[in-house]
């Protein structure tokens, strides 16, 4: 599942930085149910990597840890999240992830209207 950010109108995955003490694969499948209303598993850890530094416009660097996921859709119908007024293209999903990696598909945004 990808979205088209309504800040910026790029198409993204489902991404957030974990709370502290959150074990990353239950981190992702809460962001997605607070993301899209939709209930999904992990299946298999699709890759780990650093991402950085990031420098951002007040000047704070940081490094992060992305770990990514493969997950199986269990119930609940796609539906954007108010919070964040994401546009939701599920018929998308996978398609701009060459090898399925999300670093790749950061390198190589979509070409698709939003």
């Amino acid at each position: 599942m990808v979205f088209c950010r309504a800040d910026n109108l790029r198409w993204t995955l489902v991404t957030e930085i974990i709370d502290p003490g959150e074990e990353p694969a239950v981190a992702a499948a809460r962001e997605i149910w607070e993301e899209t209303a939709v209930q999904a598993r992990p299946r298999r850890l699709l890759g780990v990597e650093v991402v950085g530094p990031v420098t951002y416009d007040n000047g704070d660097e940081s490094i992060y840890l992305d770990t990514s996921f493969a997950f199986e859709w269990e119930s609940g119908a796609p539906f954007p999240s108010r919070r964040k007024r994401h546009l939701l293209r599920p018929d998308l999903a996978g398609v701009g992830l060459p090898g399925g990696r999300r670093r790749e598909a950061r390198e190589r945004p979509l070409k698709l209207p939003c």
